[in-house]
């Protein structure tokens, strides 16, 4: 899974000192335990949801720092009253591991390279980076990371905190690319972590959960850049399953997509290539009618009586909340609008293809 969040859990501490704070009305400004130090903000009535709007919270407290010096004074506040923290990052994780009513951290003005070594092959920045930005400067600078996760929309710090991955036997989880890290703990302590320093802890860092603290930066080994040749070809669940061993060691970064209640499989191979770019890619039937058309079909399908089970024999599909889950496994065009019946119950499938395009529509 592929999914950005953290989260930290702070001891429960005695308050030392009463910090005062201000509650205008959307906008919370927190006065620094020391005086001298620029305030931190912090937002009443934020509410998180995550990516696939299974899970979302009302934090008491909301915060974007833009510093180091900034996170320590949440930190600080958090401490003094006996508040939980957690660090968020794309919001793709799946669970509720984001959720909470304490405190929230979002780390998105974190987000700066701040080293990329050609030579060593190795890139550090902050762990607010979203993966899309960072792969675009890594091309530019003609590197690469070896394995990633199925969507680019993620943090660093979730990455590496959810366990993200992808697939092929050589390779591990994105984790494994960390070489070197930084985290600041509940009480404001700077960790410095790696192979050759605090390597226990490293190894714990490298998928952290967010028990450890708040991520600050990381150290990622890249390659020189590489090209992939994708190969896409129909199968069944019990083929894929039965050869197994086969398809794993024929292509470097193998996966299967299953449609649920068929046999239906899609197998992909991807394997580094010398060969050029090329693009099959079609607007009419990829965009046209693959997305939009299908969409305003969907759109259309509300209207209609739907069957649901003996006990009820019609119920307009209108007061259904229709997820309906479209993939175009050619060119990995995605579109996942969640799926749930009123009742709970999938009530079928359908699987077609448009030009060696393959949908997935759950009615």
């Amino acid at each position: 899974m592929n999914f950005g969040e953290a989260i930290i859990l702070l001891g429960q501490v005695k308050q030392q000192e009463k910090l005062l704070c201000r509650f205008p009305e959307a906008v919370t400004s927190l006065d620094c335990i020391d005086h001298n130090a620029c305030a931190v903000q912090g937002r009443e009535g934020y509410r998180f949801q995550n990516w696939a709007t299974t899970f979302g919270s009302y934090p008491e407290l909301y915060f974007e720092p833009t510093s180091v010096e900034e996170i320590r004074e949440i930190l600080d506040l958090a401490r003094q009253r006996s508040k939980k923290v957690k660090v968020i990052g794309g919001g793709h994780s799946p669970s509720d591991i984001a959720c909470t009513d304490g405190y929230m951290i979002q780390l998105n003005k974190m987000n700066r390279i701040l080293k990329i070594d050609k030579e060593k092959r190795q890139v550090t920045f902050e762990a607010g980076l979203l993966l899309t930005q960072l792969n675009e400067e890594l091309f530019r600078h003609g590197l690469a990371l070896t394995n990633l996760g199925a969507v680019s929309d993620v943090t660093a710090a979730g990455i590496i905190g959810t366990g993200t991955h992808n697939t092929g036997i050589q390779h591990g989880i994105l984790g494994t690319q960390v070489v070197a890290l930084t985290f600041m703990t509940a009480s404001g302590e700077i960790m410095e972590c790696a192979d050759t320093v605090n390597k226990e802890l490293f190894q714990a860092a490298r998928l952290h959960l967010g028990s450890l603290g708040v991520i600050l930066t990381v150290t990622l080994q890249c390659e020189t850049a590489f090209r992939l040749h994708e190969q896409i070809f129909p199968s069944t669940l019990k083929e894929v399953l039965d050869n197994l061993d086969s398809h794993l060691k024929k292509s470097e970064y193998f996966r299967f997509l299953w449609f649920p209640h068929t046999e239906n499989a899609s197998v992909i191979y991807q394997d580094r290539t010398d060969k050029p770019i090329s693009d099959t890619s079609n607007w009419f039937w990829d965009y046209a009618v693959g997305y939009y058309l299908l969409e305003f079909l969907l759109w259309i399908s509300m209207y209609q009586k739907t069957k649901t089970d003996n006990r009820q024999p019609t119920m307009p599909a209108s007061q259904l909340k229709i997820q309906v889950m479209i993939q175009v496994t050619k060119h990995r065009l995605h579109n996942y609008n969640q799926l749930k019946l009123q009742n709970g119950v999938c009530l079928g499938i359908n699987v077609i293809s448009i030009r060696e395009r393959q949908f997935i529509i759950l009615v």
